[in-house]
């Protein structure tokens, strides 16, 4: 899946606009500066594109605010989220083994490694990405136009569906949403449902929201409130049919977004493509690469951790 981060331009003014820039940036200054001294803890500097987030205390109805290091606004306070799980994961026992694949270094907490795959992968040798030592596939069933909003089947979605199931993986599926409304993301979950109605579905049901660059999409002006409302709607109809809904997000969609308190019904799918997460909420799956190599997969394919046995649910 692609991940999208929008970009804010700086408006630009004349010179009877710089007295108030000054004045302006000087009161954030003293702002931020109150507000650290407040704080206390340690921020850790993280490398990447995505934002970087720490747990800090000193502030928010638990004491507790969270530092994202945006690469587009720079620093940016965000209250902890009451009622909503924090991730139990160490950072410092992940790692990958020789082929690639993350590994969780804990002997009571066991992971299963997935790939999610679409029409771009091409054609797929699935017995080889079995025999590679692939648990499980989360399969593009279908997406929604961002610009006029038609709805798509995956050119590849039967094929995929026939072919990592032969080969003895458990598959869930993935529906790239662009809704704007609950009716539509009602449409969206219907259709999906029709759709694996003939399929042995064991893992997850996705809603894969996500946004365009530049504000190029319909979905642009979706509010918090009804992005929360239309992830909602499709999961519960998806729950409502006997599978497992779940939410996938990247850390800044999840973030500055998505409300996770509207959520925490449902499983969290994140995409993170890092060595190490640095995502402070809970999750039970984790996209970690999108240039992952697998046998049987000519390119590259997004790589995944379970953190759950979805199979035995």
């Amino acid at each position: 899946m692609t991940n999208y981060m929008n970009k804010y331009k700086q408006p630009s003014g004349g010179s009877l606009v710089l007295p108030a820039v000054v004045a302006v940036l000087t009161v954030l200054v003293i702002i931020t500066v109150v507000m650290v001294v407040r704080l206390t803890g340690e921020v850790r500097e993280l490398a990447g594109g995505e934002p970087a987030v720490s747990a800090m205390a000193g502030m928010g109805e638990n004491g507790d605010m969270l530092l994202l290091q945006d690469g587009s606004l720079g620093e940016i306070w965000l209250p902890v989220l009451n009622g909503v799980e924090v991730s139990p994961y160490d950072q410092a026992l992940f790692q990958k083994d020789e082929n690639g694949f993350m590994e969780y270094g804990d002997e009571n907490v066991q992971v299963w490694r997935g790939i999610d795959v679409s029409f771009y992968q091409g054609d797929i040798d699935w017995q080889a990405v079995k025999a590679s030592g692939v648990d499980f596939a989360i399969v593009r069933l279908g997406y929604r136009g961002y610009k006029v909003g038609n709805i798509m089947l995956d050119e590849c979605f039967e094929q995929n569906m026939e072919g990592a199931l032969d080969a003895g993986l458990d598959v869930g599926v993935y529906f790239f949403s662009q809704a704007t409304t609950e009716e539509e993301a009602r449409e969206e979950a219907e259709l999906v449902l029709d759709c694996i109605k003939p399929y042995k579905i064991l893992y997850p049901v996705v809603f894969d929201w996500e946004v365009i660059p530049g504000n190029a999409g319909r979905n642009s002006e979706v509010s918090v409130q009804r992005l929360g409302e239309c992830a909602k709607v499709f999961c519960d109809t998806i729950d409502e049919a006997g599978y497992i809904p779940m939410v996938y997000a990247n850390k800044r969609l999840a973030l500055l977004k998505y409300d996770l308190r509207q959520l925490t019904d449902y499983d969290l799918w994140l995409a993170n493509f890092a060595n190490k997460p640095d995502f402070y909420y809970d999750y039970e799956m984790w996209q970690y690469s999108e240039r992952g190599t697998v046998d049987g997969i000519v390119g590259n394919v997004d790589l995944n951790i379970s953190f759950v046995n979805y199979a035995e649910r």
